[in-house]
This record gives C-alpha cells, sequence and structure tokens, in this order.
C-alpha cells in the first residue's frame, strides 16, 4: 500500500493524518495524525464577533427598521476560506508525502465547501474520495477502524512473526 493522506473536517477544525505502508514484520498499518487546522472564527461565540449596537437603528417615529448585517454571508466567506486553506494545506502535504489517495470526510455543509476549493484547484494526480460524514472528533484508531469497515482502507493487522503473549 502507498501512501493514503485522510483529512476529517467540521467547520470548526480539520485534522490532516497519513497512512503510509508498512513491514510485514511491524503491526500496522497505523493511521496518524500529523497536522490540525483551526477556524478560529467558528469557535468564537457570536457575542465575540459580532456587536449588537442598541438603539442605533431607531426612526424619527421610535419603531426599529429592519437591517442586514450580512453575518451569513461573512460566515460564508469564512467557511469558503477555511475550506481553500484546507485544500491548500492538503495538496502541500500529499505532495511532500508522496501520497497517491486522499480521503475527505467532513460533514456535508463543509464538504461543499471543500468540493468548491478542489475543483478551483484542479491538481491531477491524486484518486480523490471524500464522504459527507462528521468524523472529525473520532480519534485516530477509532476513525481508522470505521475506514476499514467502509472499505476505504486496509485494517489494522499484527505483525507476520506475532506469537501473542507467553503463557505463564
Amino acid at each position: 500500500m502507498k501512501t493514503c493522506c485522510v483529512v476529517a473536517a467540521d467547520g470548526s477544525r480539520a485534522r490532516i493524518m497519513v497512512v503510509e505502508g508498512v513491514l510485514p514484520e511491524e503491526p500496522g498499518p497505523e493511521l496518524k495524525e500529523m497536522d490540525t487546522l483551526l477556524n478560529l472564527e467558528n469557535l468564537m461565540s457570536d457575542r465575540e464577533v459580532w456587536t449588537d449596537k442598541n438603539n442605533s437603528n431607531r426612526g424619527a417615529d421610535g419603531r426599529m427598521h429592519g437591517y442586514d448585517d450580512h453575518r451569513e454571508r461573512h460566515r460564508y466567506a469564512g467557511s469558503s476560506h477555511f475550506a481553500r486553506r484546507i485544500v491548500n494545506r492538503v495538496l502541500a502535504f500529499a505532495s511532500e508525502h508522496d501520497a497517491d489517495l486522499i480521503l475527505i470526510l467532513a460533514e456535508s455543509k463543509m464538504l461543499g465547501f471543500i468540493r468548491k476549493a478542489w475543483a478551483k484547484r484542479s491538481p491531477c494526480g491524486f484518486v480523490l474520495k471524500d464522504d459527507d460524514k462528521n468524523v472529525s472528533g473520532l480519534a485516530p484508531y477509532e476513525l481508522h477502524h470505521y475506514l476499514a469497515r467502509e472499505g476505504l482502507l486496509p485494517a489494522r493487522y499484527k505483525p507476520q512473526r506475532w506469537r501473542g503473549r507467553a503463557a505463564s
């Protein structure tokens, strides 16, 4: 098996992991976390990002006027920027480690942003597989088990010369 790059992402965090081919004497293959990207704006509460000005939009008659402060557009732009950061980092990481397969697992909304960013870069030479599962909270060994069950990664195995514990 060659090197495989795995990305588990949600709106706030993207974890980049790698699975490399191993020798028959070693247990493996093992999914190892190599890098983490954070979207700090998504980690902050709305109060930390936005200010609410009181009485700034009242008319002469005392009624409130409706206005749009473009929060949704700002959130969309932030998610789009985070997806571009993920794609750029994954492509750099995959080329550094000579990966031939990239697996991207993300919640559906974030996966849409990542697909758009991926299409704009239009990288070639990589096989891309994606899935709209939010598995970013799983530990690497749990994620490896999930991917092996889905048939996307080979299952972990014991070394060939492993004999188990000696009976005492």
